[in-house]
């Protein structure tokens, strides 16, 4: 897949199918119209090209907003390419950016820089300075132009129409297992190893504390079931995220993993930490044996929650 890190860069001289969209999360919708892009290019003699922003468009139209991201750059980056996208085209969202009308977008950057033959949108699909353009705008520009423009239809789970915020409210609210099933994949935290108090060595369950960008989105308080990616090598692992309150010595949101059969040192190391399901809440307790009782108590749920999954 080519990458390209503005529109003005783009130098490829096939013919294309575009789709457009800020994509954070890139859930089952996203991926459904993905799907559609690169079956229509590789049944039409043509080129699939995705067109994202970054940074998040709403973190530049609406002063203070404050927006932890789905997915990073490179999650997404490697999600598409994954899927068989030929070209991704980054657009720098800047404020001079969004107030581009949606007919110029059109005309001038998808159809005659990005060779569009084919646009493909989702169904509520709106563009330009304050959001202007919409499907039926885009089909009278396209007709004039002879562009072919391919609606694709909400993506459902049980009757649930699927979006980012609904994703992003249950992996705040930790039903990871929700954002998973509207995801179609485990959501994931990755990051390097850093070290920490050395207090789950000393309890008997060494913990890698995983340092994430700061713009990833994390999942709420408690103990989950995961799955441990590191290099090559898969892991089960059970991980904790919170402020540690049996011990009072954090104010910062943690994330330790206990990996399962690992004894290797990985500082330094960057690790990916999928979140397969959760176990509790995260619960404060009266002394370091009751934490270890429970602890021993999270080990066998999860190992029978990844035994469910594996049979």
């Amino acid at each position: 897949m080519k990458v390209y890190k503005d529109i003005s860069e783009f130098c490829g001289t096939d013919n294309t199918v575009v789709t457009v969209g800020t994509f954070d999360g890139l859930h089952k919708g996203h991926m459904d119209i993905i799907s559609r892009v690169v079956r229509e290019a590789e049944n039409s003699s043509l080129k699939s090209c995705v067109v994202t922003f970054d940074p998040h468009p709403r973190t530049v139209v609406t002063s203070n907003f404050k927006h932890s991201v789905l997915t990073l750059f490179e999650e997404k980056q490697n999600l598409l390419e994954n899927a068989g996208v030929d070209n991704l085209v980054i657009i720098n969202f800047t404020s001079g950016f969004s107030s581009k009308s949606y007919l110029e977008f059109i005309e001038e950057d998808l159809i005659k820089k990005l060779k569009a033959k084919k646009i493909v949108i989702g169904y509520d699909h709106k563009f330009g300075k304050d959001r202007q353009g919409d499907k039926e705008k885009l089909r009278q520009i396209s007709d004039i132009n002879g562009v072919e423009v391919i609606e694709v239809n909400a993506v459902k789970n049980n009757s649930d129409e699927i979006s980012s915020t609904k994703i992003r409210h249950a992996i705040s609210d930790g039903n990871i297992e929700k954002a998973n099933s509207y995801l179609g994949r485990y959501y994931s935290v990755n990051g390097i190893i850093v070290k920490g108090a050395q207090r789950g060595r000393k309890l008997g369950f060494p913990t890698a504390n995983i340092l994430a960008d700061e713009k990833k989105l994390i999942p709420g308080a408690g103990v989950y079931v995961s799955r441990i990616l590191s290099g090559k090598n898969v892991y089960f692992g059970l991980t904790n995220i919170g402020l540690r309150p049996t011990f009072n010595d954090t104010d910062v949101l943690m994330i330790e993993t206990n990996i399962f059969d690992f004894e290797k040192d990985i500082y330094g190391e960057k690790l990916t930490v999928e979140f397969m399901g959760r176990i509790r809440d995260e619960i404060r307790f009266g002394n370091a044996d009751m934490l270890i009782k429970q602890i021993n108590k999270d080990k066998e749920e999860c190992l029978k929650y990844i035994e469910n999954l594996t049979n």
